[in-house]
């Protein structure tokens, strides 16, 4: 059993069949490593991002909070929908409160954050095309991204339609 904190939203498989599974009420990745059948956990840094502007009541109000997968500060990550791309054996996760795109190396462990073009996007889902490119989903923008590893690099594509939750 996954028995660390957060709910299990969704799971993926690095290229050594371990499973990542999002917990998106919390700021982490549960990791199961599929050859020791262990469960432990991947702690996404829950401090403030340094283009927050953060009060120390914001971070008071914020400690007090309980923390569910929809509602949460931009101090969470709430990361959710995670892919692999098994070529290049990186974990990709939205973390949806923080407006960030998490890459995860599964042999280092090492998290890098890519902040999206525009705060309160609400990164949702995630894939990988076949140039690596990953093409990520927006809640509340509007918008689909893409992000180019190699540049490190968002493009954004405005959707026609309003109020779409894509």
């Amino acid at each position: 059993p996954i028995s660390v904190d957060g709910r299990r939203y969704d799971l993926t498989t690095d290229e050594q069949d371990n499973v990542w599974v999002s917990q998106p009420g919390g700021n982490s990745m549960a990791h199961v490593d599929a050859k020791a059948g262990k469960v432990d956990r991947l702690l996404l840094d829950p401090s403030a991002p340094k283009d927050f502007e953060i009060t120390d009541e914001d971070r008071e109000i914020s400690a007090n909070l309980r923390l569910t997968p929809n509602t949460a500060t931009p101090l969470e990550k709430g990361p959710r929908r995670s892919t692999t791309d098994r070529q290049t054996n990186t974990v990709w996760v939205c973390e949806f409160f923080a407006d960030r795109l998490a890459k995860i190396d599964p042999r280092t462990r090492k998290v890098t954050e890519y902040p999206l073009p525009h705060r309160y996007s609400q990164p949702y889902g995630v894939t990988v095309d076949k140039n690596h490119n990953v093409w990520i989903t927006m809640l509340n923008s509007d918008r689909v991204a893409r992000f180019d590893p190699a540049t490190e690099k968002f493009t954004e594509f405005q959707l026609p339609t309003r109020g779409t939750e894509i």
